[in-house]
Formats: structure tokens, sequence, C-alpha cells
């Protein structure tokens, strides 16, 4: 669905039409960090897909694009309260989100200087600025209408059936673009990457398999060396690609050693979390902009290592 109203927003100039004003005197470095950081800030899910969808329509096809969208809009799970990786620990370890906070300070400085070096460094070639959509802003208001109303409400159940939030407006956006600017249903099929869909459905089943069996392994880790453990705990994140299930490994794993390597858990199962091909966001971001998965390991090895140093040196003091 996403796919479709990216397709419409930039053959209408949907996107560029309703910030007319603010783009128009950005330079372009300026342009782009804006609609990077305020894409990956937003409190809702698929966050991912948001983002993409943002890039694309203000930014020329470039493979750069799809390590920006990563990097983006993966900050959020060091920081923010809204998500299970800081709720978890607060709840189950009985830390407060000060502390924590304090914790990923530096963090997440290092990761947000990390992604302003990178949108500097690669070659961005944003859009021509035109505004000739004039009824664009009324398109760009419902939709953040639509996001806004995720914040405080993810899911539908109907009829025991959970059903995500962000999927019906997907839906119910996309019948509204193609009612209003009736693009040609050819356009809208080439839009549609099915090879990107075949391959995120497999990372995530195979995800599922990984997640059920997450709590047999906690016998495990009892009379394991604390670097084994963080091995294995490194791996298990790696393998499950889920930012609620790293949370509740670094948590379990936390319990079992105690608080004092509470940083460097949550540390390295985060960059196992980030690295995965399991993460449904990471094929997302290789299959959408056609980066190729080499180029986005090299990018975020750096990053991962000076994560990984700040959690060795924490946990040394």
């Amino acid at each position: 669905m996403m796919s479709i109203i990216t397709s419409i927003m930039k053959q209408n100039n949907v996107f560029i039409s309703a910030f007319y004003p603010v783009l128009q005197v950005l330079p372009d470095r300026l342009k782009l960090i804006a609609i990077c950081m305020v894409c990956g800030l937003l409190p809702v899910p698929g966050r991912i897909m948001i983002t993409s969808m943002c890039l694309t329509c203000s930014c020329k096809s470039n493979s750069s694009n799809g390590l920006l969208a990563y990097l983006v809009s993966h900050h959020y799970y060091l920081w923010s309260p809204l998500e299970k990786t800081v709720l978890l620990p607060i709840a189950v370890l009985g830390i407060s989100y000060g502390d924590l906070f304090i914790h990923m300070c530096i963090p997440l400085f290092v990761y947000i200087c990390y992604t302003l070096y990178i949108i500097n460094r690669h070659r961005i070639d944003p859009v021509d600025i035109h505004c000739n959509n004039l009824t664009a802003k009324w398109d760009m208001l419902l939709l953040i209408s639509m996001l806004g109303s995720l914040i405080f409400n993810s899911k539908i159940t109907i009829h025991d059936a959970s059903i995500p939030m962000l999927l019906v407006w997907s839906i119910v956006y996309s019948v509204y673009m193609i009612v209003k600017y009736r693009p040609k249903y050819i356009d809208l099929y080439k839009s549609i990457n099915f090879s990107s869909i075949i391959v995120i459905l497999v990372f995530i089943l195979i995800g599922t398999y990984m997640k059920q069996n997450l709590y047999n392994i906690e016998h495990y880790f009892t009379g394991i060396d604390i670097w084994h453990a963080c091995v294995i705990s490194f791996i298990l994140s790696f393998l499950m690609g889920s930012s609620g299930k790293f949370a509740g490994l670094c948590v379990l794993t936390t319990t079992v050693y105690g608080l004092d390597w509470f940083v460097l858990f949550f540390i390295i199962d985060y960059i196992g979390y980030l690295i995965s091909p399991f993460h449904k966001c990471l094929p997302i971001a290789v299959m959408n902009f056609k980066t190729p998965i080499k180029v986005m390991f090299l990018a975020l090895l750096p990053l991962c290592i000076m994560l990984l140093l700040y959690g060795v040196m924490c946990t040394a003091l």
C-alpha cells in the first residue's frame, strides 16, 4: 500500500507542493536533514515505510537513500518512552527513565552524529522544487492526521483478530488517493515491488519461529560466563530481528547477571537487531532503493563498533 501511495504522491508532486514554503528556502543538505529527522521522530510503527516514502518523493533515485531511510528511523529504540525497548527495562528491572536516558545519551549522540556524517558524505540529489499541486496540503494534512492517530492506537481488534492500524490507514489513504488522482493502473502495478514483499514475508516467518523459542533458552544462561552470554545474546538478537524481543532478551540476561551489565547487554542486543537480515526494515530499505546489502552492512559497521566500545567502557567503569 505504501508503494502505491508513494507512486501517486510522486507523480502528482504532493509532498513537495505541501511543504513548498519550507523546502523552498532551505539549502539542499538542510532540506534532506529536516526531512530525515522529522520522519525518524514519528512515534508510530512502520517509520521505515514513511521515511522511505518521503525520501522517494523528495529526492531523485539514489541507492544512498536506503541507508538514510534505515538510519533515521532506528535511533528511536535508544530513548523513546513509547517503545518496548525502553518500557521493558523500566518495568521489569526497576530502573527509572532518567537513569536509562542518561546511559543512552552518548549512544544517541554518536548515532545522530554518524547519521549526519552519512548524509554529508553520500551524494544526494534532491528533486527540483515546484509547487504545482494546490490541494496537496490537504492530502498531507489527512495523512498526518492518520499517522497521528497511531500514537494512541496502533492496532484494532476485529473478532479476536489484531490488525495493525498502519495497514488499515494505508488502505483507506490509498483508496482516497486513487479516487482523487485516478492514476493509470499499469503505473500502480509497476510501483509494487513483489520481490521485496516475498523477501520480507520469508524473513518475518523465520523471525517469528525464533521469537516463539526465545523463552526456551533461559536455562542456558545459568552457569555461563558473562562473555559467552554476550555472544549468545548477540546471536539470538541477530536471528530474531525484533525490537521487542531484543528488549526482552536484554532484560532476561540482565536479570541473570545483574544491573551492572545492563548497558552492555542492551547495546549488544541492539546491534544484533540493527544488522539482522530478519529485521523486516532492512530488506525494505535494501529492496525499495536497490541499496546493495554489502553497502548497508559496511556503512553500519563503524556505528556498531562505536556503540560496542561504549558498552564495554560502561561495564569497565
